[in-house]
């Protein structure tokens, strides 16, 4: 992937290998994953952990003999550990090819932990993201509970971006308006343009965060949803069905992704 040519290529040949592979193997392969529950022998558990940890290694040799300009190594465990064995396992062999990491889960660890470990490159989770969605919503379920019941009452698609939580698409479509020329006067775009505001700041108060903190991203959890909320916002979806008309098809009611 050194090359948009070779990334192109690259896209290809995996495009290629997922029309082969059978369905029923894809499924059984989720099903797998779903079910799986922790062992209850402590020694059988231990046994599996370092299975895993060696096949990821030896995967990661084969991947770096092949030319890859980086690792990410994942991990949903709430301690760094498993990371940590991979950061080291793998440092002991390889000094050179970048190492990424993305500590959503394990967030209370210090950084220079895994820094002294081998990481090279830290991913945060759609931080930004979950901030701008966290601002809008103080601002609109604000002005929903203390100034205006019913800012989005006559709006159904507006109002659909609303109980799906969506925020992001409803101060799209918001802007998109103010656009195409609606006024920016009526209560819905003033709302809107002060949510885009709180959102601008509270992105740059995340980013100050997550540059200065000597942690790996707990610092900003007190301005960002949680990435259990985002999922459940992001399996509500919002689209147009027709002129003049909006569907929702969502994969939980608005009560659950309100939870």
């Amino acid at each position: 992937m050194r090359s948009s040519r070779g990334m192109l290529q690259w896209l290809i040949l995996i495009i290629s290998v997922v029309q082969l592979v059978p369905l029923n193997w894809i499924t059984a392969r989720i099903e797998s994953f779903t079910t799986r529950s922790t062992k209850q022998d402590l020694l059988e558990e231990q046994v599996s952990a370092q299975a895993a940890l060696q096949d990821a290694l030896a995967r990661a040799n084969v991947y770096t003999k092949a030319g890859v300009d980086s690792i990410m190594i994942h991990s949903k465990s709430k301690e760094p550990d498993e990371v940590l064995g991979f950061l080291n396992g793998f440092r002991a062999c390889d000094a050179t090819t970048p190492l990424v990491v993305v500590p959503t889960t394990y967030s209370r660890t210090k950084r220079s932990v895994l820094v002294v470990a081998g990481a090279n490159v830290f991913i945060y989770a759609n931080h930004l993201m979950r901030a701008k969605i966290k601002a809008a919503a103080e601002i609109l379920e604000e002005g929903l509970a203390k100034k205006n019941c019913d800012l989005f009452a006559g709006d159904d698609e507006l109002r659909l971006c609303w109980n799906a939580r969506n925020y992001g698409c409803l101060l799209r479509k918001l802007a998109e308006r103010r656009y195409l020329g609606e006024s920016e006067y009526t209560d819905e775009h003033l709302y809107g343009i002060a949510a885009e505001k709180k959102a601008l700041e509270k992105i740059r108060t995340t980013v100050k965060d997550l540059a200065g903190g000597q942690l790996c991203g707990c610092e900003a959890d007190p301005r960002i949803i949680t990435v259990k909320e985002l999922l459940s916002i992001n399996a509500c979806q919002v689209c147009p069905a027709e002129p003049g008309g909006v569907v929702t098809s969502c994969a939980a009611s608005v009560g659950e992704a309100k939870a």
